[in-house]
């Protein structure tokens, strides 16, 4: 059974033990509903944007229940129902399936999940995965030399970065010294909504009505990362995805993120990248190709 059900045909893969990285694209029919179901854990990212309207709903009990709003990352534990709707058009995506019991530390007792985690699942916001996603797309469709041990290592990394998005999730009280789940929150959505420069951590502080070293060092506990780090992650994030767009150009890119100019942004970003903001929409714009004929409704 393909990883992401039969709507979608296959343009390339890559597999090791244990793992499996496919490149899939489909056009989905207008005002499409479809019921997906997988054989092995899997996670999917869209390369390309999403269908208007884009919902889904994902259940334990075989019947659709509360469809929400779908994200750019999706997780589906092995034999859930998910089904989908939305509006029509082409769609590609990479996906990272593993094989039966390599992520048990993830979704052990999936049966039990409440609404949070199912929910969760539609929408996973985390940086370091997203990357990892993309670099795996880039693979795939043009392999290079020892690509099985990349393979596995990003795949190793997805694992433990997706565990701590899910325990962050079944954690309701924080531990000592980290921040509640309403500040953090409340400092994502500020660092997410912010335009031009990039909010300094005297200003992510003030959100949360903390000093500026007692927010750092919370921050840093609590997610393993820095404010600053955080931050740049965030905007690479986004410059990332405006160069996916095609809209705007590298300059009007580099004056919404903040940057001084052209060469800085590029600095910046072939920095985190490991290439250039140009090349990156180049090899973005490949990978978003869709040859697939229009599928007929059921």
């Amino acid at each position: 059974m393909p990883v992401l059900g039969d709507p979608y045909l296959l343009d390339a893969q890559l597999e090791v033990p244990g793992l499996l990285v496919q490149i899939q694209h489909c056009r989905w029919p207008v005002l499409h509903d479809a019921k997906l179901q997988y054989s092995r854990d899997v996670l999917i990212q869209t390369l390309t944007p999403l269908p208007p309207h884009s919902m889904a709903c994902l259940t334990p009990e075989g019947r659709p229940g509360c469809f929400v709003k779908v994200g750019d990352l999706v997780f589906a534990p092995a034999n859930m129902s998910m089904y989908s709707r939305g509006g029509g058009g082409p769609q590609r995506c990479v996906s990272l399936s593993y094989d039966h019991g390599r992520l048990e530390h993830v979704a052990v007792r999936v049966d039990r999940w409440g609404r949070s985690q199912l929910e969760l699942c539609l929408d996973i916001r985390c940086v370091p995965i997203q990357h990892a996603m993309n670099w795996l797309a880039h693979e795939a469709l043009a392999p290079g030399f020892a690509s099985p041990t990349l393979v596995e290592s990003l795949g190793n990394l997805v694992s433990v970065q997706l565990s701590r998005v899910f325990a962050a999730v079944r954690t309701e009280l924080p531990r000592p010294g980290t921040l509640p789940a309403w500040q953090l929150r409340r400092i994502e959505s500020y660092i997410a909504e912010s335009t031009g420069a990039p909010p300094s951590a005297s200003e992510l502080a003030a959100v949360c009505g903390l000093s500026r070293r007692h927010a750092g060092r919370m921050f840093k506990q609590t997610t393993g990362c820095t404010l600053h780090e955080y931050v740049e992650a965030v905007r690479f994030e986004r410059a990332q995805r405006l160069l996916r767009e095609q809209r705007l150009s590298i300059k009007e890119i580099s004056h919404v993120l903040g940057f001084s100019g052209v060469s800085s942004f590029s600095g910046a970003f072939t920095r985190l990248a490991g290439l250039s903001p140009r090349r990156y929409r180049q090899d973005a714009r490949r990978l978003a190709v869709v040859t697939a004929p229009r599928l007929r409704s059921h």
